[in-house]
């Protein structure tokens, strides 16, 4: 399952956001397409606007997300993040 095998690994870059929930929007077949909304200061806010986006992005119900908490690089090229806690 896409969301179990990157429950605490996101492939994406994140700033150091103490406190707050990043959201991750996958789009594509692979969880290499994705997009990062980040900054929400709940996880409700990072839900609502993780499932907007997705919505417009893929009406026809496709695709996935995560809300990520307390998400920081991880490795020097910043290419992948871990997050403290992940969430549906």
């Amino acid at each position: 399952m896409k969301r179990f095998a990157l429950s605490l690994l996101f492939l994406t870059g994140c700033e150091n956001h103490d406190k707050q929930w990043d959201a991750f929007i996958y789009t594509g077949d692979t969880l290499l397409t994705h997009e990062s909304l980040r900054g929400f200061k709940t996880l409700e806010l990072c839900r609502e606007a993780a499932i907007a986006r997705l919505r417009s992005k893929r009406p026809d119900g496709g695709g996935d997300y995560e809300c990520g908490y307390k998400c920081r690089p991880l490795g020097s090229d910043g290419d992948m993040s871990i997050c403290e806690e992940t969430r549906k």
